[in-house]
């Protein structure tokens, strides 16, 4: 897709994730915009999951730092990942 109708659809589309995707998906002036929008619903996908984990975890009165091992046992993801979707979503 041209860049240019990749920004239109972004930005009238209201879809922000979209933009910050867009340089990563650029090649010779045209954007991917079917990888940017999987990775974006992956991307919800696992803040989605996380939150769940980290709901539940609270349900049990589970420490942080148990929850962060939940985190990255769970989704696969470093500490720091973890950490920061604790943080977005506590």
């Amino acid at each position: 897709m041209e860049e240019d109708a990749y920004d239109v659809v972004a930005c009238y589309g209201d879809v922000e994730d979209l933009l910050l995707k867009k340089e990563y998906h650029m090649k010779e002036g045209k954007v991917n915009m079917c990888r940017a929008i999987r990775e974006m619903l992956e991307d919800e996908r696992a803040e989605g999951n996380a939150s769940g984990i980290i709901k539940t975890a609270r349900r049990y009165h589970a420490s942080d730092e148990e929850i962060i091992h939940q985190l990255m046992e769970g989704l696969e993801i470093d500490k720091d990942k973890a950490k920061e979707y604790l943080a977005e979503i506590s």
